[in-house]
């Protein structure tokens, strides 16, 4: 069996501008220089960390602070994912953990994903208990709902000057000697230029629908709860002060 907790010594550690999904490899390589500008710029990139010996990483970084956001995903040497933990920069120097998964494959010929495999997922929001929800036989076995357990020291983490540092835990930490740089890790040809159809992407907000229609008096609309509805002329209820320029929207 394949654990998530399985930790690995990272050897080397290397950048990118992207990361192509199924083949588990970064696109268009980057220098270190050249990952800290983006960085700065908040524009996304990618942190690679190998172990000798693997073909494909121990843990990878997908930071996007545009975005606010950090993923953190951990590979088995088969290069199946088998943890995955989701950050968001909901205050100016720190990372709340809004969502985490793990797998495990008892299986070592199992797909990565495979609807057989255990499984769990955690959701947390700032302020509550979160959830966890366990799926002993994958998908279509028997769900076990929980409070997520989650301690709230380990719901934050500090952003760090550069990357992402201890996200991930437990996970992979630079053994000595680890170096940094922005070619292929020593693998031969690991990075690739070009814009596959499975290259990662950040995660952006949901758009509404039909937002335009919504303002038009006349337009008439229906859902599965209310048949028939027709929108009115728009009227001003109040005015929204908003110093920190954002604002989340939610049907209840």
């Amino acid at each position: 069996m394949t654990s998530a907790a399985e930790v690995t010594a990272v050897t080397a550690v290397t950048y990118a501008e992207g990361w192509d999904l199924s083949a588990c490899r970064p696109l268009t390589p980057l220098s270190r220089a050249e990952a800290e500008g983006r960085d700065a710029a908040g524009e996304p990139y990618v942190v690679v960390h190998r172990a000798a010996g693997r073909s494909v990483p121990v843990e990878v970084h997908l930071i996007a602070w545009e975005a606010l956001y950090v993923g953190v995903w951990a590979y088995d040497a088969r290069g199946r994912r088998v943890r995955e933990t989701d950050w968001r920069l909901i205050e100016p120097d720190r990372l709340f953990l809004r969502h985490a998964e793990e797998w495990r494959y008892d299986d070592e010929d199992a797909a990565e994903f495979a609807p057989d495999v255990w499984h769990t997922t955690v959701d947390v929001f700032p302020g509550d208990n979160g959830f966890r929800t366990v799926e002993p036989d994958g998908r279509r076995g028997i769900q076990l709902h929980a409070p997520t357990g989650v301690p709230e020291e380990d719901r934050w983490r500090g952003r760090a000057a550069f990357g992402v540092h201890a996200l991930a835990s437990p996970g992979p930490e630079p053994a000595p000697g680890t170096h940094e740089d922005g070619g292929d890790g020593g693998d031969g040809g690991d990075c690739t230029a070009g814009e596959p159809a499975t290259r990662w992407l950040p995660p952006r907000p949901a758009e509404a629908a039909f937002l335009r229609e919504l303002f038009e008096p006349g337009t008439r609309l229906a859902t599965d709860i209310r048949p028939e509805m027709t929108v009115g002329e728009p009227r001003e209820i109040a005015r929204l002060r908003l110093p920190s320029g954002r604002l989340a929207v939610a049907d209840p």
